[in-house]
């Protein structure tokens, strides 16, 4: 229904969105994030409509586009569209899942830095950054539960003593994964870190 939420609703509309977007920038909003669920599940390609909504989205107004709902992940473009550049998650994959593989166990946790030149008011993005992360599923002892833990897949990869933790089947699956996340998104414009930024 049309009043249900308001305030956090959007059917993918651009003229709904665009008026969104300028409310948002009359009520002294500094930086505008969508967050767009969109895609396809299991696509790790974007499709033709998320790419051209990306591109109406920044055109609009919006500074960064993070993307979500394929249950994959999707590549990371720097789009540009009237005039404005506008950084662009098509899809940051899973963090918390009960999927399986392929693909729907992993997921990316993106660090986002603007900065704001307090003389001109003028907003540029400074860092874009992206940890590789993967769900780690397994039974609790005895108790018929899921364990759910997402990891930091190169911290796990590079420290033994983390790796030697881990189960056959997930020893197995990380190092493929974490090859697999890091040739899909590269390191521009964002690049691969595998610390918690402060």
């Amino acid at each position: 229904p049309k009043e249900f939420r308001q305030w956090a609703f959007n059917d993918l509309d651009i003229e709904k969105l665009s008026e969104d977007i300028d409310r948002a920038r009359q009520a002294g909003a500094d930086l505008i994030f969508a967050s767009m669920h969109w895609g396809s599940e299991r696509t790790q390609k974007p499709s033709s409509h998320q790419r051209r909504l990306a591109q109406e989205l920044i055109a609009a107004g919006a500074d960064c586009v993070l993307g979500h709902h394929p249950h994959v992940l999707q590549p990371i473009e720097m789009v540009e569209s009237g005039g404005r550049t506008g950084l662009v998650f098509y899809s940051l994959g899973n963090f918390i899942s009960n999927m399986y593989p392929p693909q729907a166990d992993t997921g990316a946790i993106a660090y986002i830095t603007y900065e704001k030149d307090n003389e001109t008011g003028e907003i540029t993005l400074k860092d874009a950054a992206y940890l590789p992360a993967i769900v780690w599923k397994k039974t609790y002892q005895g108790e018929g539960n899921w364990d759910f833990r997402v990891l930091p897949m190169q911290q796990y990869l590079e420290d033994e003593t983390l790796f030697e933790t881990l189960d056959r089947g997930m020893k197995k699956r990380m190092p493929a994964s974490f090859e697999e996340t890091v040739a899909l998104l590269g390191e521009e414009p964002a690049r691969l870190t595998k610390e918690y930024p402060d």
